[in-house]
């Protein structure tokens, strides 16, 4: 993506065209980062969401059993352990 992006910027300054040119050239180019930023994280989350979702409901499961009271105290002995 960063190649992407400095070849673009390359383009601007050596290739000699109209400011509409060029606007339409980094919308354009924006739009096609953009889509496969989005397209990569689709994948991404297609590959690895199940795990994420997993996790996070272990860990609400989990805080949602443990009450402040023993938070505190498990803290506290932590603490004094060190």
């Amino acid at each position: 993506m960063a190649g992407a992006l400095v070849g673009a910027a390359a383009a601007l300054i050596f290739a000699p065209s109209t400011g509409a040119d060029a606007r339409a050239f980094i919308g354009r180019r924006g739009r096609e980062l953009a889509d496969e930023a989005a397209k990569q994280g689709k994948q991404l989350w297609n590959e690895h969401g199940e795990r994420v979702t997993s996790a996070v409901k272990r860990g609400y499961e989990q805080a949602k059993g443990t009450t402040m009271g023993e938070s505190v105290n498990g803290a506290t002995e932590t603490g004094h352990s060190m």
